[in-house]
C-alpha cells in the first residue's frame, strides 16, 4: 500500500501489443486485492487475478478496446474492455459501483509495484497457494457497498 505521498504518482500501463496505452493517476489509492474466485481463474487462465480499484475519472487511455460482457453471480452486470488485436484485458465495470473501474494489475508497466493487501475468494482458491502471514483474506467478497468501502479505501492515517 503507497503512503500519502506516492498517492498521486501516474502509473502507465497497456496491452501486450502496445496498441493500447493507459494512464492511471489516483486521487484515492484504493487498496488493490487478488481475487481467487472460480470466475477470475477461467478468465485470466491463471490462479488469481491481481486488480486495482480505481476511480473511472483517475483512468485515461488511448487506443481502440473492445467492450464484452456477462452478468455475475451478484447480479451485477460485468462489461470487460480488453485490446481488438492482441486481446489484453485491461479494465472491467460493473454497474453496481457506478464510476469505479477495476484495472488488472499486469497491465500496469511496474506491475511489480501493485501487492495485494486483500485477498477474496480464498475459499476457492488453489491449494497450493500460500498466502502471506498476517494478509487481509475473506472466504468470498463485501456483499454491499459499504462493505467493499472498508474493504479498499487506505488508511491514510499513516
Amino acid at each position: 500500500m503507497a503512503d500519502k505521498s506516492e498517492l498521486k504518482e501516474t502509473l502507465t500501463g497497456g496491452c501486450v501489443c502496445g496498441a493500447v496505452r493507459f494512464a492511471w493517476t489516483p486521487t484515492i489509492r484504493f487498496k488493490s486485492y487478488a481475487c481467487h474466485c472460480t470466475d477470475c481463474q477461467t478468465r485470466s487462465g491463471a490462479s488469481f487475478a491481481v486488480q486495482q480499484l480505481a476511480l473511472e475519472s483517475d483512468f485515461s487511455a488511448v487506443g481502440d478496446m473492445v467492450e464484452g460482457g456477462y452478468i455475475q453471480p451478484s447480479g451485477a452486470h460485468a462489461r470487460l474492455f480488453a485490446c481488438p488485436k492482441c486481446q489484453s484485458r485491461i479494465y472491467g465495470a460493473n454497474n453496481a459501483r457506478p464510476g469505479l473501474i477495476i484495472i488488472r494489475a499486469g497491465t500496469f508497466d511496474h506491475s511489480k509495484s501493485i501487492v495485494p493487501d486483500v485477498h477474496l475468494w480464498v475459499r476457492s482458491k488453489q491449494p497450493w497457494i500460500t498466502l502471506p502471514p498476517g494478509t487481509e483474506v475473506m472466504d468470498t467478497q463485501p456483499e454491499s457497498g459499504e462493505g467493499w468501502t472498508r474493504l479498499v479505501m487506505p488508511d491514510l492515517s499513516k
